[in-house]
């Protein structure tokens, strides 16, 4: 064997989150015509193969709440995709709560909730919107691996108890236990998906290689021993890694991380915004990162365009370092507003304290840190908080983001007299650049290591104008992302508001 890493690490998850059910009730069914509806999964992860026999278990309510059916077995169709079987609803609006694949019994698969631990694994997490207003209908599902680690409470199903297949008993297969774990600069990815390639040598023949997608976290998978050996390749933003497993190394479960490191991160150079109007995009405001030898930020320069098109500058960010190689303070003058912001660490490298003198106030906060139960990967779950405090002001205000896998999946800000915001938000797997800055913000708004694709924000007494909702990004080959297409809506509406694009150079 070339390279092979065995680890007795388990991951133990063990959060308790909201159930996707509400209790049974009275079901007001609408005196109207009724439609069919399909539920189309386009692939189950890690299988090549169809899988017969499966049946989906779903629970739908109405857009009242009621429950219309709850645990109810579809058998699923395998064409390409899976389908279920037809689906019939009166016409109107319901949600889908309730997603469980299973086969003689056994829970394979699942949808996640919202604000589960596996949440982050899917684009769509429930509950799922079903507008039954056509004839025809069909709803397109994502599921996941359930493996015999998980819980139904890492999928958000309170109460619900998963079945797993039982342990494989023979002696001529193993269990690969797979963990995809890359490093990039100082920041280590290992939640994140990946794609393996098994290139498998016979006894006998030549050799077939099969491609598996590896769910973010680790993924089990079984193969056969009586082969000559297995080569296993893994590849993520331009790094491959590589194992050769022999027969020797084929015992009962072969636990094996796999990924790769580059020492040092790309550096965001330039950052361009544009506003798209009248069919094209105008340019509007441009930061430029100046660096020291080490690759920390020293200074930020705002620029925005004058009516001749010629660049002005609209101030700029200074950084000041401590021995610790931390920021220990950044000076803010920018478009007229001067502001300081200072920072104070635990041995630990953790913030501990802020302070912010502006113009009209001086701010000061603590930080705290509650560890939440589960994780994914490697990675802690925590909730991070601040307790602000104003100078010439009567109240307090508090910040707290809730940092599932790295990302911050739900960020309150709220004050003591009763302004609020609540976001939640769904991310990618690829790399946010501001978090190899490792520039420390004030309202705890830039820690995730991923990327926003949609942000839900509701607020309360303050409301701003406009808010950004819809993220979507082109990429290059390291996972750095070279352009993000911006929506903004007016805050508490669907309405539409503007689009900008932000252009990076590394």
């Amino acid at each position: 064997m070339k390279k092979l890493f065995l680890t007795t690490l388990f991951v133990l998850i063990g959060l308790l989150l909201t159930s996707c059910k509400k209790n049974r009730e009275e079901q007001p069914y609408p005196a109207n015509e009724k439609t069919k509806f399909n539920i189309s999964i386009e692939s189950l992860p890690g299988q090549n193969n169809a899988i017969d026999g499966l049946s989906a278990v779903i629970t739908i309510k109405s857009a009242t709440g009621h429950l219309v059916i709850e645990n109810q077995a579809i058998p699923l169709n395998h064409r390409g995709n899976y389908v279920s079987d037809p689906i019939e609803l009166p016409k109107g609006n319901y949600e889908l709560v309730k997603l469980l694949l299973q086969h003689q019994g056994n829970t394979l698969f699942a949808t996640p909730c919202a604000g589960s631990i596996m949440a982050q694994q899917v684009n769509k997490p429930l509950a799922i919107s079903i507008n039954l207003q056509k004839t025809e209908h069909t709803v397109a599902i994502e599921v996941l691996a359930v493996t015999i680690n998980h819980k139904a409470e890492d999928f958000g199903y309170t109460g619900e108890v998963f079945n797993h297949p039982p342990p494989i008993d023979n002696a001529d297969d193993f269990v690969l236990n797979l963990k995809p774990i890359f490093k990039v600069g100082k920041i280590v990815y290992d939640s994140i998906p990946a794609v393996l390639n098994i290139t498998t040598y016979p006894l006998q023949g030549n050799p077939t290689t099969q491609t598996y997608y590896i769910a973010a976290g680790g993924q089990k998978l079984t193969l056969a021993k009586k082969v000559a050996k297995y080569k296993l390749s893994i590849a993520k933003w331009g790094m491959i890694d590589e194992v050769e497993l022999e027969q020797a190394d084929m015992t009962s479960e072969v636990k094996l991380f796999m990924g790769g490191s580059t020492e040092v991160a790309k550096k965001i150079k330039t950052e361009s915004v544009y506003l798209f109007s009248g069919g094209r995009w105008i340019p509007q405001t441009r930061k430029e990162y100046s660096y020291n030898a080490l690759g920390q930020v020293t200074r930020i320069t705002h620029l925005s365009k004058a009516t001749d098109g010629s660049p002005v500058t609209d101030g700029t960010e200074e950084l000041i370092y401590q021995a610790n190689n931390k920021v220990s303070e950044i000076r803010y003058q920018v478009n007229g507003t001067n502001k300081v912001n200072y920072f104070w660490y635990k041995p630990d490298g953790k913030l501990e304290r802020m302070k912010e003198i502006n113009e009209e106030d001086t701010i000061t906060a603590e930080v705290s840190y509650l560890a939440q139960p589960g994780k994914t990967g490697i990675t802690n779950n925590y909730q991070i908080g601040a307790t602000y405090q104003y100078s010439r002001r009567y109240y307090k205000q508090y910040a707290t983001a809730e940092m599932q896998g790295g990302n911050a999946y739900i960020y309150t800000n709220h004050t003591s007299h009763g302004d609020s915001e609540t976001t939640t938000a769904t991310y990618d797997f690829n790399i946010n650049p501001y978090a190899h800055l490792d520039i420390p913000d004030f309202w705890l708004t830039q820690l995730s290591k991923h990327n926003r694709l949609n942000k839900w924000s509701r607020y309360e007494t303050y409301i701003p104008k406009y808010n950004a909702y819809q993220f979507s990004y082109t990429y290059d080959v390291e996972g750095f992302p070279k352009e993000i297409i911006t929506k903004y809506n007016i805050s508490n509406t669907a309405t539409d508001a503007y689009i900008t694009k932000t252009v990076f150079t590394y």
